[in-house]
């Protein structure tokens, strides 16, 4: 009987250890786009984390480098990004108008994550999106 008690709070341990996501694991931004879009109408694109216990605090586009997490009274930030995007819900929406045909890449994307234990880290990320005539 002990034997068995002892078993299964190792598994238990084990289980909940190999489920939980801690800073090791990794956490990357998966996007939701139309298969085609048309040329000179807004696209918009929704990206999210694969990991529920990590919540987007900003995200930004067209950043210089290197990237360091900013830390202010005001805002948690990424240094070196000014361009924003929009961020609702632990969604991003990235949102503009494709010009050119064919298959392209919005790429730059750098997003700051927390922690449900409030460690902050920086997940970059990019999309393909193709554009087809009116």
């Amino acid at each position: 009987m002990f034997q068995r008690v002892i078993k299964v709070v190792l598994l238990v341990f084990l289980l909940s250890n190999s489920f939980s996501c801690d800073n090791n694991d990794e956490v990357v931004l998966e996007f939701v786009i139309k298969d085609e879009n048309i040329v000179d109408e807004e696209l918009i694109a929704k990206a999210f984390l694969n990991r529920n216990n990590w919540e987007i605090v900003n995200a930004y586009f067209d950043c210089e480098s290197p990237k360091m997490i900013n830390y202010s009274k005001d805002k948690e930030g990424i240094n070196g990004c000014e361009k924003e995007l929009f961020v609702k819900n632990d969604t991003i929406y990235i949102g503009f108008t494709p010009t050119k045909l064919g298959v392209n890449t919005f790429d730059g994307i750098e997003v700051l994550i927390k922690s449900k234990n409030s460690n902050l880290k920086i997940v970059s990320g990019s999309f393909n999106y193709n554009v087809v005539g009116s």
